[in-house]
């Protein structure tokens, strides 16, 4: 009995002994096991990160491909990675009349919505410009890229962005330089035009926004009435009229037959009861219509300058001119109401759009140490070039009264009068080219000097020649055959005329 619980318990032992070391085994075989599971599992990961890395530089790759494409619009901007490019000033206005009209630059992409980048420095004109209005605001995205753009936007913003953009609150604007042209000084201007009724409100709108602002206004041939806008004149004239540079314009710049004859007549009440009577004699002896009428402040004086002609027609009658009122203080002396009569000449631009750039300034113009008016014309063209032309008038010492310098040229393309001189250039087709010098001689402005270029027959020569011919106080000095070799010949023999034409 004794023996079979030994035996017993050896068997015991041995079986315990045989499950204990299997079950080291087992742990030890699970062990390594699980190594090689966790080894596998790191090299997948390993895999993954690096499979991750691979496609986000292709994806990267792709994005940067897909941005250095270009692709143009059918409204005529070029896109690149999804933002649509300005470069030039009629993209800007186009933009601005696609807001304002709620327009999609592309299918389903908003004009008013869409991200923009500016390329390139933009000047605009002398209109009041916005990008977005209070109905329809600009809600994008404008890069401005560094650059800037100038033009004449709302002055109570100065020059910030809020100037030329009527923004929402989702507009995002960086990277833009404004410059405003519209700031609170009487040198500001609004150019302004009147085509039907329904440009009122506009233009009411615009004067209210720029209450001191010199005004510039054209007026086109259709039936409406001008009553309500030059009361609005008036008022402003009446109250910035004192200010040196301050001018109101008004011209007529339709041709078309239908427009009414009395357009400009409600313009009358501009100016006081002296100066209409003026206006009205010079309708009733002209037989014509008023087309244009601006008053200015000049210094001391004070300058209305208006035209007669034919409202339904756009050429001005032979032997006809435009009219200048002068009142005020000049040099100190009281200048009486005085009228002068300008004529045309033969050189000055067919219809009046030539009075969208008159204006007066003070310049010595006689070199007598007293200012005196320089007309600014505007400018002729034609085949043989274009001019700047400008009218003068004296200041009289003696009389204490303006008076009108005809012997001062009338188709000038340069004023010098830090030299006491201006020049006149210009040419008859190719064969004929001229630079003239004029300086005041015994009171007269006289051509002191005179370089000619002409391409001729000469008999002698049996060929046609190019002659340089120079002229002082109306003599021949000196002839230059030139050669055909040097195109620049001519302009080093006389190196102080270095004005001359260039093309």
């Amino acid at each position: 009995m004794k023996n079979r619980r030994n035996i017993t318990g050896i068997l015991l032992a041995i079986v315990s002994a045989v499950l204990f070391v299997s079950l080291i085994c087992l742990c030890r075989k699970y062990q390594s096991q699980t190594k090689e599971l966790e080894a596998e599992l790191a090299y997948a990961n390993a895999a993954k990160e690096e499979y991750t890395t691979e496609l986000r530089n292709l994806q990267t790759q792709l994005s940067e491909r897909l941005a250095l494409e270009e692709s143009t619009t059918e409204t005529g901007f070029v896109k690149k990675g999804g933002i649509y490019l300005i470069d030039t000033r009629s993209q800007l206005i186009a933009l601005s009349q696609m807001i304002q009209e709620r327009l999609e630059i592309e299918s389903d992409i908003s004009a008013a919505e869409a991200s923009y980048r500016l390329r390139s420095n933009i000047k605009l004109g002398t209109y009041w410009f916005s990008i977005g209005t209070e109905e329809t605001p600009f809600c994008g995205n404008f890069d401005g890229d560094g650059h800037w753009i100038e033009g004449n936007f709302s002055r109570c913003s100065g020059n910030t962005v809020n100037a030329l953009f009527q923004a929402g609150e989702s507009a995002e604007i960086e990277n833009l330089n404004i410059q405003n042209n519209m700031k609170q000084s009487p040198e500001d201007e609004v150019s302004i035009s009147l085509g039907s009724d329904g440009e009122y409100a506009e233009i009411v709108k615009n004067l209210s926004v720029f209450p001191d602002c010199r005004v510039r206004l054209s007026i086109y041939g259709w039936d409406f009435d001008t009553q309500k806008i030059a009361v609005t004149l008036r008022e402003r004239w009446e109250k910035y009229q004192n200010q040196d540079g301050y001018y109101i314009s008004v011209f007529f710049s339709s041709g078309d037959e239908t427009g009414r004859t009395d357009a400009m007549l409600p313009f009358h009440t501009l100016v006081k009861a002296e100066w209409k009577k003026i206006i009205d004699d010079a309708i009733a002896q002209e037989e014509g219509d008023l087309r244009f009428i601006k008053l200015e402040q000049i210094a001391g004086i004070q300058c209305c300058t208006f035209e007669i002609g034919e409202l339904n027609s756009g050429f001005r009658r032979k032997n006809n001119g435009y009219h200048i009122i002068i009142e005020g203080e000049w040099d100190g002396t009281e200048v009486p109401l005085q009228h002068l009569f300008i004529p045309f000449t033969e050189m000055e631009m067919a219809d009046l759009g030539a009075f969208e750039s008159y204006y007066i300034d003070n310049v010595d113009i006689n070199f007598d140490g007293t200012p005196d008016l320089l007309i600014h014309e505007g400018f002729s063209g034609g085949s043989g070039g274009s001019w700047d032309n400008y009218r003068a008038i004296v200041w009289d010492r003696k009389s204490g009264q303006f008076v009108y310098y005809p012997s001062f040229p009338e188709q000038l393309a340069f004023l010098e009068f830090d030299r006491q001189r201006v020049i006149d250039r210009g040419q008859l087709g190719v064969s004929y080219q001229f630079v003239s010098v004029y300086g005041v001689v015994d009171g007269e402005y006289t051509c002191t000097e005179e370089l000619i270029y002409e391409y001729k027959y000469s008999e002698a020569e049996n060929d046609w020649i190019s002659i340089l011919s120079y002229y002082k106080m109306g003599k021949l000095v000196r002839t230059h055959y030139l050669s055909d070799s040097d195109a620049n010949e001519r302009e080093h023999l006389y190196p102080d005329l270095d004005y001359w034409i260039k093309g």
